[in-house]
C-alpha cells in the first residue's frame, strides 16, 4: 500500500519499472508457472511478452500497486 499523501502512485510505478528492467532475465526465471500463466506468459521464456508488461505500467504486473 502507498500513502497517497507521502508517494505518488506512478512515481513508484516507475521505481519499480527501472528494478523490471534491469531484473528482467531473473525475473522470468523465478517467476512461478502460475503468475506468469496469469500474465499471458506462455512460454518459458517469454521475454518479449515480459518486456511489453513492464513497459506499461498499467499492465497486470503493477496491480500489487495500491493507494491508501
Amino acid at each position: 500500500m502507498i500513502n497517497s499523501n507521502k508517494a505518488n502512485i506512478n512515481e513508484v510505478k516507475q521505481a519499480f519499472k527501472e528494478v523490471f528492467k534491469r531484473n528482467s532475465d531473473e525475473i522470468l526465471e523465478i517467476m512461478s508457472p502460475e503468475l506468469k500463466k496469469s500474465l499471458g506468459i506462455i512460454n518459458p521464456n517469454d521475454k518479449v511478452r515480459l518486456e511489453k508488461l513492464i513497459n506499461d505500467t498499467n499492465s497486470a504486473l503493477y496491480n500489487f500497486i495500491k493507494i491508501q
